[in-house]
């Protein structure tokens, strides 16, 4: 049964002294050099008192079109002394991590499961990650999945994202823009309604179109 209300990602965090969090991330770099799977990059540097710069934040990426359930962030901060100022950060997929399925959203249910997929994935990567219990909770994004045809809605997901976009954005709320190649113009999302305040983000589309444009080669969901 698809229509559910849930976790669609969340992301944990865990603090560590900068000797740990290099030593994890040396683990991580001779994992990709070795594995076509997972790839690590530079996304920030710092600049020191005299002018060079060091990395400061790395992140692992997925090759086009493939995804396994974890991506993580290393924020390597200015090493104090005994100071546990390093953070690494997991964002967790649990139904991409469990399945593969980029559908289906999850629930309570699925916890155990999913911090045993994690330390066996963890594990593989680096013996010095620590384990999924040792990580303390940073943020969750909530979802609902919404099948209309198990709810008995006789109408297309096109017609039920048409009526939502008409509906009235309250005036803390703003309705961001993207930009469209063919009218070369910024316009409102073509495939659901989004809409942003301070520290929320409505977010209403339709999943399989959504999937068409982030998998277009991948013909389950064509």
């Amino acid at each position: 049964m698809l229509t559910r209300i849930g976790v669609h990602t969340y992301t944990m965090f865990t603090m560590l002294a900068p000797e740990e969090s290099k030593a994890i991330l040396a683990d991580f770099r001779d994992y990709c050099k070795t594995n076509i799977d997972l790839d690590i990059f530079i996304d920030k540097y710092r600049t020191l008192p005299d002018g060079n710069t060091i990395p400061s934040v790395w992140k692992t990426k997925y090759p086009p079109y493939k995804d396994l359930g974890v991506k993580w962030t290393f924020r390597l901060n200015t090493p104090a002394p005994c100071h546990r100022n390093c953070i690494i950060e997991a964002r967790i997929n649990p139904q991409v991590l469990l399945h593969g399925d980029y559908i289906t959203i999850s629930g309570e249910s699925d916890l155990l499961a999913t911090a045993k997929a994690y330390n066996t994935f963890a594990k593989r990567i680096s013996r010095k990650l620590p384990s999924f219990a040792e990580y303390a909770l940073g943020h969750i994004h909530y979802c609902g999945n919404f099948d209309l045809w198990e709810m008995g809605y006789n109408c297309s997901v096109k017609q039920m994202l048409k009526l939502q976009k008409q509906a009235l954005i309250l005036s803390r709320y703003e309705e961001p823009l993207e930009y469209n190649p063919t009218s070369k113009r910024k316009e409102r999302y073509s495939n659901g309604l989004r809409a942003e305040s301070g520290s929320v983000i409505i977010n209403n589309y339709g999943k399989q179109k959504q999937l068409i444009e982030v998998f277009p080669h991948n013909i389950r969901f064509a």
